[in-house]
């Protein structure tokens, strides 16, 4: 597969659709500068300390042992992500509650005494490890991957290409890898449904510029697998978009380490012109942009008349209709 550079922008030749959709939402194609934020990537099976450091073998082994304890190791939602955040306060400034959904719950004294950690870690924490990548450039997403105003929908769950049983269920998938999980190709999606694709894929390219060139490093939901655990029904897995380079979008996966966890997005025509990137065997294809809380509200650079929020929450209702999806959501 081939690429090509034009304006600033990294296409993957296979059709100009993507590049009439340009045109077509009057985005201008952006400087072509290279950007790379100066951000730390997280292991979201690695315990940090608040220095960012790793903590040691033995302290690892003790902190673990009490979240296991009190069933705070290996769970995701937003309760679990709120005793995360009660962790990255220092033990001196705890209090013996957490508030959650109004509701107080009391913290066991261990937990209270455990040290700052920058997130809970785990299988299910590719969420706060994202998070804790992208908040030092002053980023903090929205949230709710579900909500309709909180982020960009860039691909479905039905607009991905699968075998399955006279039951409905995938029976061609294999965990780690992208066997039997790719997007349909164009002339199977059809037309309009390309053109959607295209449309909130532009859409979400313009905000990832606008927020790289701010600084700011950007949360975004992926598909591999057909796990789905988010509430947009698609998205099963987050990394932190942290460059761009020749046009293309570099992002840092946490559930990697270090040494191999840098990737790039790229556009593919060839299937109706969705983000795709490859690294260690997988295949990711973007599935949302988390708008982040420091711009959501403001002027977007597609329509200055409108905010991003309302910017996205338009293209979702759009991209959403007829769908399965969108009409679960309520969109």
């Amino acid at each position: 597969m081939k690429t090509s550079v034009a304006d600033g922008w990294a296409w993957v030749t296979g059709g100009d659709a993507s590049e009439a959709l340009l045109t077509e939402r009057g985005r201008k194609a952006g400087p072509g500068e290279d950007i790379e934020l100066d951000v730390q990537h997280y292991d979201q099976n690695e315990f940090y300390g608040s220095d960012g450091e790793p903590l040691d073998a033995e302290t690892a082994k003790d902190v673990k042992a009490k979240l296991v304890k009190h069933g705070l190791w290996g769970e995701y939602g937003a309760f679990f992500d709120a005793y995360s955040a009660y962790l990255e306060k220092e033990p001196s400034s705890r209090s013996a509650t957490l508030t959650h959904n109004n509701k107080s719950y009391d913290v066991p004294q261990d937990i209270q005494e455990l040290p700052a950690l920058k997130f809970i870690p785990g299988g299910a924490s590719c969420l706060r490890a994202s998070k804790a990548m992208a908040k030092p450039t002053g980023a903090t997403p929205v949230g709710g991957s579900g909500v309709v105003d909180s982020h960009f929908q860039t691909v479905f769950d039905s607009d991905q290409e699968v075998e399955r049983n006279a039951e409905g269920e995938v029976v061609k998938y294999n965990h780690g890898t992208h066997e039997g999980r790719v997007t349909k190709e164009s002339d199977e999606l059809g037309d309009g449904r390309v053109k959607q694709i295209g449309a909130n894929v532009q859409l979400s390219a313009a905000y990832l510029d606008a927020e790289l060139e701010a600084g700011r490093a950007v949360v975004v939901g992926v598909t591999y697998t057909a796990r789905n655990g988010n509430s947009d029904k698609t998205t099963d897995h987050w990394i932190t978009v942290t460059g761009r380079k020749s046009g293309a979008y570099v992002f840092l996966d946490p559930a990697f380490e270090s040494g191999e966890a840098k990737g790039t997005f790229t556009i593919d025509d060839a299937q109706g012109g969705v983000m795709e990137a490859h690294i260690n065997g997988r295949v990711y294809t973007l599935a949302q942009v988390q708008l982040n809380t420091a711009s959501a509200g403001n002027p977007s650079s597609v329509d200055g008349e409108k905010s991003w929020k309302q910017v996205a929450k338009d293209a979702n209702q759009q991209f959403g209709e007829d769908t399965p999806e969108g009409k679960a959501l309520g969109w």
